[in-house]
């Protein structure tokens, strides 16, 4: 009764925490999908001036370092240089930003499970402020923002990919506790198989035990009244000898297959416990662990699918 109250009570505390995550999540979603860019004022290499952060979940520091190079390459030609953690691109021009020629400059953290990035744009001897070139900075903020959402939408890609993984792993395990489920009842069928085979077996040699062992009987009082020359009572000895042999061949035989049923019944009774594991303890919880992980996986799709 305890065993099964314990159960229970695991059941429905998995129970509990599915529902909850199930409901939490949304929320939790809508709160990640947004990615905003600040602007404030930060020490960089050409001392504190005017900067625009952003933070992108979920993202490690080096794919986001290795992805910025890409991306400024590509968009402004310019090659990255970086000294002392800060990345620089100097007398670049960025179209998508303005056509003037400019300094760009990139600093990365990483803090709170995301990479903190920050960026700052010199433009004639200028670093750019909303306050003061609000074209320049709708289109940088704009700019640096398609940048952080590519990368978070490919960390969550990834956080994706792993999921469904483990998602994967956990339903090859359940197949296999199903397969060792169907593999140990087909031995405990073989074995059983066997058992009625060697209990027949041990009953043929029964039969035969009696009938040899009233033939020793019968041999043994023939000889104690025996008439015949020394050379016949010889033959009838040497019969006798035989069938003693003959007797214990069979004993033996009989007591050998008593010990290979015990055998057999005592692996019939481990794959039974086994079984009974399985089918009460590690199937059910791994199907609650599965059940769990879909729910992971389904929510990480929708935190993919909110990214804009």
């Amino acid at each position: 009764m305890l065993l099964l109250s314990d159960m229970n009570t695991t059941k429905i505390i998995t129970l509990f925490l599915l529902l909850s995550s199930a409901m939490i999540y949304p929320f939790k979603i809508q709160a990640q999908d947004r990615l905003d860019v600040s602007e404030s004022q930060e020490m960089m290499s050409q001392n504190m001036q005017n900067g625009f952060g952003i933070s992108i979940p979920k993202a490690k520091i080096k794919d986001v370092e290795k992805a910025w190079k890409k991306y400024v390459k590509k968009e402004s030609k310019a090659s990255l240089k970086e000294n002392e953690g800060e990345y620089s691109a100097m007398s670049c021009v960025i179209p998508a930003v303005s056509t003037d020629t400019c300094n760009l400059y990139t600093r990365f953290n990483e803090a709170d499970n995301a990479v903190r990035m920050f960026a700052f744009l010199e433009v004639n001897d200028r670093f750019i402020s909303s306050s003061r070139d609000s074209e320049k900075t709708t289109n940088f903020k704009f700019w640096i923002r398609n940048f952080a959402l590519e990368q978070y939408r490919e960390a969550v890609e990834d956080e994706l990919k792993t999921e469904k993984r483990n998602l994967d792993k956990m339903e090859g395990d359940l197949k296999s506790f199903e397969k060792e489920i169907s593999s140990a009842e087909d031995r405990i069928r073989k074995n059983n198989r066997e058992i009625e085979r060697l209990r027949s077996e041990i009953e043929t040699l029964r039969k035969e035990q009696a009938f040899t062992n009233n033939e020793i009987l019968k041999q043994k009082q023939m000889l104690t009244t025996f008439l015949g020359s020394a050379e016949q009572r010889k033959v009838e000895e040497k019969r006798l000898k035989d069938m003693e042999k003959e007797y214990k061949r069979s004993v033996k035989k009989d007591e050998s297959a008593h010990r290979k049923i015990d055998k057999l019944e005592d692996e019939i009774k481990k794959l039974d416990k086994e079984i009974d594991k399985n089918k009460k303890k590690e199937i059910p919880d791994k199907k609650d662990e599965i059940n769990a992980q879909k729910l992971k996986v389904k929510n990480v799709e929708d935190l993919l699918s909110n990214i804009r």
